[in-house]
Parts: C-alpha cells; structure tokens; sequence
C-alpha cells in the first residue's frame, strides 16, 4: 500500500509540476527525496508543526513538498541501521538545501533531488540534483557528445570549416601566434595560430587585452571542468578536453599583442 502511495505522490509531482511552480513563491521549490540505495531507506522531516516517518522503496522517489513548508532537517536512515551511526545515518539542514538551490537552480527547474546512493555494503552517500528537467537536458547533452565534436564547441572555427580540419591536438600544438597552421591557397594568406585563436575566442581583427579577457572569461565560465554538475561526469570529462583549447587561445593572442607592443 505504502509503495502505491509512493507512486501516486510521484505521478502526482510530475504532472502537476508547472502549476506548482507558478503556484510558489520564487524562493521555494520541491524537494524529492529519490532511494537509488538498493535497500529501503527511512526518511524523517517536518511540515510545520507536524513530523513524518516514511519509509521509500528501492527506485523510488518521496516528495517531500515545498521547501517554505519544511522545518528544521532532514534526516535520513537505512531501514534498521542504529540511529546515529556516521555510515547509516545523514541530517540535512534545510536551510542548507536552500543554499544548494541558490548556488545550482536552472531556469525551468521547479524540484531539487536528495539522491540517496549507494557507495558500500555499509553505508550511502547524498548529492544533490536540481530538476528532473535540467537533469535530463544535461543527460541530453552528453549522450550528444561523440569524440571530435570539440572543435564543434567553436563557432568561430565551424564558421570557416575548421572543425572538419582541425583537430584539439594540432591546435594545442601551435606554438606562436605568427605560426602558420594552414599555407594560402585560393584565399590570400596563409592562416596563422593568432587566426585560429581570434576564431576560437570569436574575437575581430582589432581585439585588445581587455577583449580577450572578456571572452575567455565568458568561455571559462561555460567549460571550466569545475562549472559542471558533480553528478554528470561525462560532462566534466568533456569539459576537459574543451578548456585547455580555450585556454590556449588566450595565451596565442597574449603573445600576440605582448609581440606587438599594444596593451
């Protein structure tokens, strides 16, 4: 009976998800509860001035409501373990599910996860994941990923058709800017490490310090491995491969204007 219910409520959170965020403050969101554990978990928590004690099934997911109607903390249980024990038992502040929502929310995203997961036969671990929308455009995302689309990460280079002539690695080969990556054929000059590195940057001729800067800053923030999800390690490892491309654009047209004298 208890799993029937389970299932409801979580049909219930999915189907009723955009009302409910229009319906809420701008502060608030849900919080779910999901037991990827393996075994059953209990889980203990306050809305307003009444407590719950609920047991979730393996696979299944808890809504515990809007988080400006819980109170005090979350603690979660193996079924049967000692209360209290480090490796079978965690607490988590509200407040402090609040602070993740602030650092992690995604336009779109109405719910924040508490992913219960199994590390060992004697313990689990709980991380955090803000959606089930966001989570699955990330999923998207990385499953779209197949080695080679790097470069594809670049419009400047797609642009010109580097992405089908370039690799990471020639690229992050170029040594300095005056070096000439392609010889002129048909067009009139030979392109060079600084064109590549203006395209990657998608920066014009008369870039300066400051609009390097900007751009690579813009870039970093986007691709830096630690910006990724902790629980998406696809795309961190993807991440990896993107930033030192970015990073040494940035130094090919530092070189660049330092050769030149220009600030």
């Amino acid at each position: 009976m208890a799993n029937i219910f389970n299932r409801a409520a979580l049909v219930a959170l999915v189907f009723s998800g955009h009302a409910t965020l229009q319906a809420m403050k701008a502060e608030s969101f849900n919080v779910v509860v999901q037991n990827n554990y393996g075994a059953q978990i209990e889980v203990d928590y306050t809305v307003g001035p009444k407590a719950f004690h609920i047991v979730v099934n393996p696979s299944d997911k808890w809504s515990l409501g809007t988080s400006d109607k819980l109170q005090g903390s979350i603690t979660i249980n193996r079924v049967g373990a000692i209360k209290g024990r480090v490796t079978a038992s965690y607490k988590i502040d509200v407040n402090g599910l609040g602070q993740v929502w602030g650092q992690k929310q995604k336009p779109g995203a109405d719910t924040l996860q508490v992913k219960v997961k199994s590390t060992s036969l004697h313990q689990f671990d709980v991380t955090y994941a803000p959606g089930v929308k966001i989570e699955l455009e990330i999923q998207e995302k990385v499953k779209k990923l197949v080695p080679g689309d790097v470069i594809d990460e670049f419009p400047g280079l797609k642009k010109y058709g580097f992405n089908k002539t370039l690799t990471p690695d020639q690229i992050l080969a170029i040594r300095a800017p005056n070096e000439v990556v392609i010889a002129a054929g048909w067009i009139a000059r030979a392109t060079t490490g600084e064109d590549i590195a203006r395209y990657i940057l998608e920066l014009p001729v008369g870039y300066n310090q400051d609009s390097v800067k900007k751009a690579y800053m813009a870039l970093s923030l986007k691709w830096h491995p630690d910006k990724q999800p902790a629980h998406m390690q696809g795309l961190k490892d993807f991440a990896q491969k993107v930033m030192p491309v970015i990073t040494h654009a940035r130094d090919l047209l530092t070189e660049a204007l330092r050769e030149r004298g220009a600030k």
